[in-house]
C-alpha cells in the first residue's frame, strides 16, 4: 500500500511539529486515503481496506501551506527625510496624512521617527487651533449681524430666530454657539 504524497506530508508535519493534524489535513488524509472521517477522526480502522480507485487530487482546496508576503523592509532615513519635508511644506498635512502618504502606518511614525511626526503633529495641531479660532471670529460677525436684524424687527433675540437667519453651515461650523450668542447679546447690550 502507498501513501499518496499529500498525506504523508501532512502526517509527516504534525509529527514534526507535534500536536493533533488540522481539519484540512484530516480531511485531505480521508479523501486520498478513502476512510470516512468519522472512522478517521476515532481512530478505527478495523474495516478500512486501501483505496483501489483513482483517488481525486484535493491539492487545490487544501493547500500545503499559505504563504505570506515578504516582510517589507522600510528605510527609516528616508521616511525621516519626508516627514522633515513635509514639516517645511507651505499647506500643512496631519501625520495621519503622512503615514497615507509614505503608505507606513501612523503608530510606526511615532515609534520610528518619533520627533519628525512630533513636529507635523503640533504643527497640524496649532493649524486646527487657528482654523477654530477663524471659524469662531467668522461665525460672530454674522451671528452679529443677525442678531442686529432680529432687534430691528422687534424681536427677541433668541437660537430658534437665530437658526433662521443664520446659514446652517455657519451655526455648524463652530462648539458653543450659545456662549458665542451670549456675548453677541452683551456687546449689543440686550440681556
Amino acid at each position: 500500500m502507498s501513501i499518496p504524497n499529500c498525506v504523508a506530508v501532512s502526517i509527516y508535519n504534525c509529527a514534526r511539529h507535534g500536536g493533533t493534524p488540522t481539519l484540512s489535513a484530516h480531511l485531505r488524509i480521508a479523501s486520498q486515503t478513502g476512510l470516512a472521517v468519522p472512522q478517521l477522526l476515532t481512530g478505527n480502522l478495523s474495516s478500512w481496506t486501501p483505496c483501489t480507485a483513482e483517488v481525486h487530487q484535493l491539492a487545490l482546496l487544501f493547500p500545503d501551506e499559505t504563504k505570506r508576503a515578504a516582510a517589507r523592509v522600510i528605510d527609516w532615513d528616508k521616511i525621516r527625510d519626508e516627514l522633515h519635508a513635509f514639516s517645511r511644506l507651505p499647506s500643512i498635512i496631519s501625520v495621519s496624512e503622512a503615514a497615507r502618504r509614505l503608505d507606513v502606518d501612523a503608530r510606526l511614525l511615532y515609534q520610528h521617527a518619533n520627533k519628525e511626526a512630533r513636529i507635523l503633529a503640533e504643527r497640524w495641531k496649532q493649524y486646527m487651533l487657528r482654523r477654530k479660532e477663524q471659524s469662531v471670529v467668522n461665525a460672530r460677525t454674522i451671528i452679529e449681524a443677525a442678531c442686529r436684524d432680529i432687534l430691528a424687527d422687534g424681536k427677541a433675540i433668541n437660537l430658534r430666530e437665530l437658526n433662521t437667519r443664520v446659514p446652517k453651515d455657519v451655526m455648524g461650523s463652530i462648539r458653543g454657539v450659545i456662549d458665542v450668542l451670549q456675548d453677541v447679546k452683551e456687546t449689543l447690550g440686550v440681556s
